[in-house]
C-alpha cells in the first residue's frame, strides 16, 4: 500500500540500502552548551528530523513518558513487527518500521478516511500510559505542544526525515494523512479547493493504479509524489501548488 515494498514483492527483485540516524549525535551535540541553546537546538531538531527530544537532553534525567524510537521497540525491544499498525502489517509494514529511528508519533491507523489520534511506544514507568501485556514498553495517546506528531509536521521536513531515515515515502504519508481513495487524474479544481478549505491534510491515490502519481494537500500546498524506483524512499516528493 505504500508503494516501494509492493513493487520489489510483486514487480521487481531492485534491493534498496536504508540510512540509519547516529544514536550518540544528540549528546554529541548537546556537550558543554548553555541551556538556552538547548532549548533553541531542542526546538530546531523536533522540527527538522522529528527526533523527539525531552527534559532528558536537558537534565540529563530519563522521562519514561518519552516517546521511544519505533526502530528500537521493534528490534532490540523485541515487540513483532507483522501484525503491523492500523491496517499496514505483514513485510511492508516490517521493513518500513525497523528502519522507522524516529520517535516521532504515528496515526493509531494507516490512511484513514479522516485524522485520527497519534501514538507512540513509551516505557511501562509512563504513569499516563496503556499497558501492553506480553510486551517491555506501553502506549501513549501524543499531545500537540509535547510531542512531535507526524500528522503535525509539514511535508517538506517530513520528506527530509523519510530521506535522512531511508524510509518509504508512502508509508510516512499513510500515517501521516487522510486517505481520499481517487487517482489524482480523475480529480478536478474544484476537488482540490475543497480539501484545501477543509483544513484536513489529505493524501490521494487508489490501488486502481498503484503506482500512478499520488497527491498529497496540506497547509493550503499542493505536493505530488511521483514513483521512483531509484530512490530509496520509492517516492519522490515535490511541491506543485502554494509554496512559493
Amino acid at each position: 500500500m505504500c508503494g516501494g515494498l509492493w513493487l520489489l514483492e510483486h514487480i521487481s527483485s531492485t534491493e534498496c540500502s536504508h540510512t540509519e540516524t547516529n544514536p550518540t549525535y544528540h549528546s554529541q551535540i548537546m556537550a558543554g552548551t548553555s541551556v538556552a541553546v538547548l532549548l533553541y537546538i531542542t526546538g530546531f531538531l523536533q522540527a527538522c528530523s522529528g527526533m523527539q527530544l525531552s527534559r532528558e537532553v536537558l537534565t540529563g534525567q530519563q522521562d519514561p513518558c518519552a516517546c521511544k524510537p519505533w526502530a528500537e521497540v521493534y528490534t532490540t525491544q523485541g515487540m513483532n513487527c507483522k501484525p503491523g499498525i492500523g491496517g499496514l502489517a505483514g513485510s511492508e509494514f516490517c521493513n518500513f518500521i525497523k528502519h522507522m529511528n524516529s520517535s516521532v508519533c504515528l496515526q493509531r491507523k494507516f490512511q484513514p478516511p479522516k485524522s485520527v489520534d497519534s501514538f507512540c511506544y513509551v516505557s511501562k514507568e509512563c504513569p499516563t500510559s496503556k499497558s501492553l501485556v506480553g510486551e517491555k514498553v506501553n502506549y501513549k495517546t501524543c499531545q500537540t505542544g509535547t510531542d512531535v506528531l507526524l500528522t503535525e509536521m509539514p511535508v517538506a521536513k517530513r520528506s527530509a526525515l523519510a530521506q535522512n531515515l531511508g524510509v518509504d515515502q508512502g508509508c510516512m504519508a499513510g500515517y501521516a494523512d487522510a486517505y481520499r481513495q481517487e487517482l489524482v487524474r480523475d480529480t478536478n479544481k474544484t476537488e482540490i479547493a475543497q480539501i484545501k478549505a477543509s483544513g484536513v491534510p489529505t493524501l490521494m491515490w487508489s490501488m486502481k493504479d498503484h503506482l500512478a502519481p499520488r497527491m498529497e494537500i496540506r497547509d493550503g500546498q499542493v505536493w505530488e509524489h511521483k514513483f521512483s524506483d531509484k530512490s530509496p524512499t520509492y517516492w519522490d516528493v515535490s511541491c506543485r501548488d502554494g509554496c512559493a
